[in-house]
């Protein structure tokens, strides 16, 4: 099943997508080769395409054309009103947001684990795009890619005080603690003054769904094994 965002559909040249666990590892240090070559089988040119470097904190980096083809150290979150300019980000049960704004046609992506989620990325995220390209957040759209959900992301006794501020995110589920990510995601696009209107959840979990997606906390690898997710604006 390929991810479709309803709000994003017939916006012309816009592209977006997530990659699947057939199209192989795209780790973005170890499998640069493949990623290249998975970009160019779907019309994409690598070197139009800019990588944030993931360092699970929560500062989104505004970039333009010179970030084609690179690794931009520091960020967990790329926007850019750059025609052509595609922004992409790498998880492997995380979650990555995916923002437009279909007036300004400003565009972000945000790769948020339980750590960028709680440190602010996505209010961050959507902060910059409105102080660097006007966008109103009202009129963002957003979607929520795949990534690891309640029914699998089990935390310690001892972690759930992180998550005191989202009590309705815990769930206690046999005698273990569940944290329901995509719940607190959602609460922070709303906070963040996104339309309950313009948020899609995809709602797939990359733990279950084991056939189409890696899962770090599933298949435990030596070296991480991420799909890509990717969003540009080709032409207006």
């Amino acid at each position: 099943m390929d991810l479709i965002f309803p709000q994003f559909e017939g916006h012309a040249g816009l592209r977006y997508g997530f990659s699947k666990r057939s199209a192989g590892s795209m780790n973005r240090w170890h499998e640069v080769k493949n990623r290249q070559d998975y970009f160019r089988q779907i019309g994409i040119d690598p070197f139009q395409t800019a990588t944030a470097d993931l360092v699970h904190g929560n500062t989104p980096l505004a970039v333009d054309e010179a970030a084609g083809g690179q690794m931009i150290s520091g960020a967990d979150a790329l926007v850019t009103d750059r025609r052509g300019l595609f922004l992409s980000a790498t998880s492997a049960d995380c979650f990555l947001i995916y923002l437009f704004d279909p007036k300004s046609l400003a565009i972000g992506i945000a790769h948020a684990g339980w750590r960028g989620a709680l440190a602010g990325l996505i209010a961050n995220t959507v902060d910059l795009m409105s102080t660097r390209y006007g966008s109103a957040a009202p009129d963002i759209l957003a979607g929520v890619g795949p990534g690891i959900r309640d029914c699998h992301f089990e935390i310690s006794s001892f972690d759930i005080i992180k998550y005191q501020a989202y009590p309705e995110a815990i769930i206690k589920r046999s005698g273990k603690t569940f944290i329901d990510l995509p719940l607190i995601i959602n609460r922070q696009l709303l906070t963040a003054g996104i339309s309950a209107g313009h948020i899609t959840d995809s709602g797939r979990c990359t733990y279950c769904l084991a056939d189409e997606y890696f899962s770090y906390r599933r298949d435990k690898p030596e070296r991480v094994q991420p799909m890509v997710g990717y969003i540009g604006v080709t032409s207006r």
